[in-house]
C-alpha cells in the first residue's frame, strides 16, 4: 500500500486491500465514531492506534485469503460495475 498511487483499476490489488481494510475498520470504529459525532474517516485517522490498524489490515488479508484464495486479489475479481 506505501507505493500504491490512490487510483483503482480492475487489476489493482492495492484498491481491494485498502477498500476492504476501510471497511473493516469501520465496522470496527464506527459506531464509537458516531457516538463522538466524529466523521469515521477522521476518527479512524486519528484515534485509532497503529496497532488496532494493523490487526484490521491483517484480518482484511485473512478474509480475503479465505473468500478468493489469495490476498493478492485484483479489485475486479471483487467488485465488478454493471450497467
Amino acid at each position: 500500500l506505501e507505493q500504491w498511487d490512490y487510483r483503482w483499476s480492475g487489476d489493482s490489488v492495492a484498491t481491494s486491500l485498502a477498500v476492504l481494510w476501510g471497511d473493516q475498520l469501520w465496522r470496527e470504529v464506527g459506531s464509537f465514531a458516531q457516538a463522538e459525532r466524529i466523521n469515521v474517516p477522521d476518527y479512524i485517522a486519528t484515534r485509532v492506534s497503529p496497532e488496532a490498524k494493523l490487526k484490521a489490515l491483517t484480518a482484511t488479508v485473512e478474509q480475503l485469503n479465505r473468500d478468493f484464495g489469495s490476498w493478492r486479489t485484483p479489485w475486479g475479481q471483487i467488485n465488478r460495475y454493471q450497467r
